[in-house]
């Protein structure tokens, strides 16, 4: 099987799953959310009316930077529901927000390589079809199949792996506010709305959006990459262990050692926001193997599958970081340039 033939099949897959995705998050979260959609998409004349005529929560017009409003309202509505849902409200948004860590790695670094092409280059613009979409559609029908197509190689700047991880905190920041601060708090719909907006795609990109990578074959540019790559996987790979022995603790403390209750609870019998939160943490690092198996790392993609259910998402920056040397290694081998 040729390379390319590799990469039709995978892209395709990946492309099947994010339709999956989609078909199946409308099947879940349709009848629930439709309504909400419905009522903020109508006009009204300030939050408080649309509040006291719906019986909705308040939400954050400025989060929505204009056009994306009514998917800042949909979004306050859904996660004021899971603040009330414990402990799956709790465990399935933390699934989310742990599973942002690695992906906003992988995705900011595959930006920034020399020779990235397509929508791999545009994080503004991947940034705001994961809110839109969901990153359970976004991820398999968008940017996988953009990574095995236009995937560049080389190093990045310094700048931008330090961005790489400091764009991940401000999601763990405001996720926290929502599930502490009192709900009826301008600061919880203020967390709420940027959550749900396109405000942390934007800064970030905008951030980015000027970074020039270095030389690829650049010997002292390859060396600083693998260093700072290094450093910024492990304090990933740390965070993600951390918020994960969290999640796990309150799982097994919640529900004891049951699978069965646990899965029950998290999916085949949960809310529909909670169902989506699962559903959705499984299929975006499905799609990840799936970009992994496109470039022929089997090896890679198994060990990391096997390892999810231990290390969870930090199964994927460690697979990641391995991944990040080993190519780097290579263009050291070929570098010309001191």
């Amino acid at each position: 099987m040729t390379s390319t033939t590799k990469k039709v099949l995978f892209s395709l897959a990946s492309i099947a799953l994010g339709v999956y995705a989609q078909i199946h998050k409308m099947h879940i979260t349709g009848p629930i959310f439709d309504p909400i959609l419905a009522a903020c998409s109508a006009p009204h004349e300030s939050v408080e009316a649309f509040a006291k005529a719906t019986g909705y929560q308040p939400y954050e017009p400025v989060a929505g930077m204009g056009i994306f409003t009514p998917i800042v309202c949909v979004v306050t509505q859904f996660m004021h529901q899971l603040r009330n849902i414990y402990p799956q409200g709790y465990i399935t948004w933390g699934l989310a927000v742990v599973g942002v860590f690695p992906m906003s790695l992988i995705m900011t670094i595959e930006g920034g390589r020399n020779g990235a092409k397509g929508p791999l280059r545009y994080p503004i613009l991947m940034g705001i079809f994961h809110q839109l979409l969901g990153m359970s559609v976004s991820v398999p029908l968008l940017w996988v199949p953009a990574y095995i197509w236009g995937r560049g190689e080389g190093p990045v700047t310094s700048t931008r792996l330090y961005l790489s991880v400091a764009t991940a905190i401000p999601a763990c920041i405001f996720s926290t506010l929502v599930f502490l601060v009192d709900t009826d708090s301008y600061l919880w719909r203020l967390s709420a709305g940027i959550l749900g907006g396109p405000m942390l795609a934007v800064v970030s990109g905008f951030a980015l959006y000027f970074d020039v990578p270095p030389n690829k074959e650049s010997k002292t540019a390859i060396a600083k990459h693998v260093k700072t790559s290094k450093e910024m996987y492990g304090f990933m790979t740390v965070m993600c262990l951390i918020c994960w022995a969290a999640l796990l603790r309150l799982t097994f403390a919640s529900y004891g050692f049951d699978l069965k209750g646990i899965w029950s609870a998290i999916f085949a019998d949960a809310d529909a926001g909670v169902a989506f939160l699962t559903i959705d943490y499984i299929l975006i690092f499905i799609a990840i193997i799936f970009g992994f198996l496109a470039y022929q790392c089997w090896a890679t993609a198994i060990k990391t599958l096997l390892a999810l259910p231990l290390l969870g998402p930090a199964a994927l920056t460690i697979a990641a970081e391995r991944l990040e040397v080993a190519a780097s290694e290579k263009l050291l081998e070929k570098a010309k340039v001191a």
